[in-house]
């Protein structure tokens, strides 16, 4: 697992050389450097998207039944 979080700018500030602001797509920061950026009200974290629940496959319809079998002895005619 990564320990890097997403986080969406809320104001304008420099991040390094980067002047980042609220137009600014999320980006990927360290949880400590967000804990510091929320902290001082420049960032929200962005929650990860939860994963689509799985879908069940339809059910299949039931198996026609199999014809019979015979058995073996022929009728004779009358």
């Amino acid at each position: 697992m990564s320990d890097d979080v997403m986080v969406r700018p809320v104001r304008t500030y420099l991040e390094g050389s980067d002047l980042v602001s609220p137009e600014t797509a999320p980006y990927p920061v360290s949880r400590a450097r967000a804990e510091e950026l929320r902290g001082n009200g420049l960032v929200t974290i962005e929650e990860p998207e939860a994963a689509p629940e799985p879908v069940e496959p339809a059910p299949e319809p039931p198996a026609e039944p199999a014809a019979p079998t015979p058995s073996g002895r022929r009728r004779r005619a009358p």
